[in-house]
């Protein structure tokens, strides 16, 4: 009888510590998470939400509604700006944003006043919003089919809007949050025509479209079999137009997992890129569900992708092809660099719009294993690197805080003297240079490595150069020779 007793006071004990070794694991997993190293997006003018009359022809929901997002003072001075393509016939490119359950409409702020940071593109966006009076979405399945019904005529509204003027835009580019992108899914899967002819772009921030968080009534998992259906449809089909980006929180995300959102791994051929905001360059942050809405350094690089989007042809590889140089944190690869010179005889530094005639000129020779900090002069500053390569064996690593995208080239000396800089540049294509983070200050490194095997059409070459100029504030840089096989370096 005592062993009996003992049995049983032990078997509870167990299951009691496997109880509470199972609650402090979920409350640690809960509230031990990573820390949020996002920047908090600010508007420089007060933002305005102008109301925008949607044509609903029979029928028409109540309380919803949409609006076009403007910011004082910065909205009148672009307006102005962009006059001169608007007489062309060239006008900006309107996004329509959809928020998630419970929502608002208002959360479109953060992304669309970083599109004012992208001035020198010669066009730009025209964000749009949608109010569903912040209703619970994610639990029923016809609250989804109303938004979709609305969200239909929206698009038609607002490409109305541009209709009556000279070579108006043709397409409309969708960004959903969390179920809004379900909504948005939902739409292209019912309303087939609508990818064909107007939306050839979808954005999801924290979505879970593949799989749903909850599943609470019948007709959301019909909307979910349609969503499967279409996507499985599409990937069949060679150039489809759609291109797809799901952009997920990562480990601060406890609401939509990485998991439901990424739809690369059951679709591999489908025109989509599944990130998450860890892995995205320039950002290297996880987000929470609230805060991949308003993450300024994803803000920045989101937009950026967009604009360079709409610059491209209709081909979808192409304008894939713009997020993955944008968004992957790349490998330095191995392939090979090749210099044809008649392409090259105009980009001299005097015709180069990354180098200027007027910088100031530095050579530094015989520099290994070295960090160098310069100051740079408010006409720019360039630095001459080299000769290199007299040993096949060598490896050149070079590391520069705060590079601009186009940090490095090839310094071409076609006569061979030692008194002058270089006759022509070439850019160093963007695979044999990459972003690493620092998780020190926070700020992107650019890095570069540069090997005698990548360079077999280059008789010419002899240095690189680095342009850097006072705006972008570069203010140290390091240099890295080897020339062993292999190579370990530590940022300090």
């Amino acid at each position: 009888m005592g062993y009996r007793t003992i049995g049983k006071t032990l078997y509870f004990s167990i299951n009691l510590c496997l109880v509470l070794l199972l609650l402090w694991s979920g409350v640690h997993w809960y509230t031990d998470s990573e820390s949020n190293r996002c920047i908090l997006t600010r508007m420089m003018s007060f933002p305005e939400y102008k109301e925008v009359n949607v044509d609903c022809q029979r029928k028409c929901y109540v309380g919803y509604a949409l609006y076009q997002y403007r910011e004082g003072s910065r909205f009148r001075y672009f307006t102005k700006f962009y006059n001169a393509y608007f007489r062309s016939g060239l006008y900006n490119s309107p996004v329509l944003f959809i928020t998630g359950s419970q929502g608002s409409f208002k959360t479109v702020r953060s992304l669309a006043t970083t599109v004012y940071n992208f001035a020198q593109y010669s066009s730009s966006l025209d964000y749009y919003s949608v109010d569903f009076n912040e209703e619970p979405s994610a639990l029923s399945g016809e609250i989804i089919e109303r938004q979709t019904d609305f969200v239909d005529k929206a698009i038609d509204t607002i490409l109305g809007t541009y209709a009556n003027r000279p070579n108006p835009p043709e397409h409309i580019v969708l960004i959903g949050h969390s179920v809004g992108s379900v909504v948005i899914f939902n739409l292209l899967s019912s309303r087939w025509s609508i990818t064909q002819t107007k939306v050839k772009l979808v954005l999801s921030l924290a979505g879970p479209i593949y799989q749903p968080v909850i599943l609470p009534d019948r007709s959301m998992a019909q909307i979910y079999q349609r969503i499967h259906n279409y996507l499985d449809e599409i990937s069949n089909i060679p150039n489809y137009p759609l291109v797809i980006i799901s952009i997920t929180g990562g480990s601060r995300d406890r609401i939509v997992p990485d998991l439901l959102g990424n739809i690369d791994q059951a679709y591999p051929v489908l025109n989509s890129l599944s990130l998450s905001t860890s892995a995205i360059q320039h950002v290297w942050a996880s987000c929470d569900h609230r805060c991949i809405l308003w993450c300024l350094q994803l803000m920045l690089v989101l937009n950026k992708g967009l604009l360079v989007h709409n610059s491209l042809s209709s081909d979808p590889i192409s304008r894939l092809n713009v997020f993955r140089n944008l968004l992957i944190t790349r490998p330095l690869l191995s392939y090979t660099i090749h210099y044809d010179h008649d392409n090259y005889q105009e980009s001299n530094f005097k015709l180069s719009q990354t180098i200027s005639s007027d910088m100031f000129w530095i050579d530094k020779t015989n520099q290994l294993n070295s960090i160098m900090n310069f100051y740079v002069p408010y006409n720019g500053l360039l630095v001459k690197f080299g000769p290199f390569f007299f040993n096949p064996g060598q490896h050149i690593l070079i590391l520069v805080t705060n590079a601009p995208d186009d940090w490095l080239h090839l310094c071409i000396e076609v006569n061979h003297t030692s008194n002058k800089h270089c006759d022509y540049f070439v850019p160093i294509p963007s695979s044999f240079v990459t972003w690493l983070p620092d998780p020190l200050t926070g700020r992107s490194i650019a890095a570069g490595l540069i090997t005698l095997p990548m360079l077999q059409k280059l008789n010419v070459f002899h240095s690189l150069s680095l342009p850097l100029t006072n705006q972008d504030s570069i203010d140290e840089f390091k240099v890295v020779f080897s020339n062993l096989k292999w190579y370990k370096f530590i940022l300090g």
